[in-house]
């Protein structure tokens, strides 16, 4: 299985390399393997831009450090965005990383953020992309964390009508707070772009209730880690904004980012 990965923010290069290079050999089992499978639902259309398929495994208790989820789509020249939240409720040292992700269809990957947090934090998710110039039918994608988990979730989705993300140093921005409101405000590197707001929460019973007038492409409320909604936003919007309501209050993670039309 050979991977190719490129770091969004080029600060992070030297430190992430470490990782990979630290864990080269982590062997594969099917035991340690999870997989679900889903087919590509009805576009999410806002405009020019859409959702082309989603895939959820949901919340998920299982011992492992392997993971796998499997996408279709409909169209062609979609960006493919896939997010993980891991914990591991028994090592408090769990603080761990994906080493390696790979698919079928043989992409190569960019890491948008790569960060899964120990016992006592809320999940901040790990995000990848990639670009497929052709429709995908079950694109299996796996994941490699350098830690096992005892409870995760994987979604990948596929967004027309996009060509990049927006390669602003400052983006993604997460934030990680506690209450029943999870707001955040963020720069784009010019307006006219599409907003991407993500939410995990700390438990998922919360009932989540999405950003107002964002279209929702995680379609659950409540029984999950991770939620994720996007909207485009005019040329003369340079700072997105959103706010996602949790019932009752909780620890939460929000994260921000932007893609750009094309």
């Amino acid at each position: 299985m050979s991977q190719l990965f490129f770091i969004k923010n080029t600060t992070l290069l030297v430190f992430f390399g470490f990782l990979v290079l630290g864990f080269v050999g982590v062997p594969f089992t099917s035991a340690m393997s999870q997989q679900v499978s889903a087919s590509t639902e009805s576009p999410l259309t806002t405009g020019t831009v859409f959702a082309d398929g989603v895939a959820n495994t949901g919340f998920i208790e299982s011992l492992g450090n392997t993971y796998q989820v499997t996408i279709s789509t409909a169209h062609a020249n979609d960006l493919i965005i896939v997010v993980m939240i891991f914990y591991n409720t028994i090592t408090v040292t769990a603080q761990s990383k994906v080493v390696s992700i790979s698919d079928t269809a043989g992409h190569h990957w960019t890491t948008i953020s790569n960060h899964l947090n120990s016992q006592g934090h809320v999940i901040q998710p790990a995000i990848f992309v990639t670009h497929s110039r052709s429709v995908l039918s079950s694109d299996q994608i796996t994941l490699v964390t350098g830690k096992d988990s005892s409870q995760y979730q994987l979604t990948a989705f596929a967004i027309n009508g996009v060509k990049s993300f927006d390669n602003s140093t400052s983006l993604p921005k997460i934030v990680e707070n506690t209450g029943p409101i999870a707001s955040l405000k963020f720069a784009t590197t010019s307006g006219g772009e599409v907003a991407l707001a993500y939410l995990a929460t700390n438990h998922g019973a919360d009932i989540v209730s999405y950003p107002s007038k964002y279209t929702p492409i995680t379609t659950e409320t409540n029984g999950q880690w991770f939620y994720v909604a996007f909207k485009v936003f005019g040329i003369s919007t340079t700072h997105p904004s959103f706010s996602w309501n949790l019932s009752p209050s909780d620890t939460y993670a929000v994260l921000g980012d932007a893609m750009v039309l094309g």
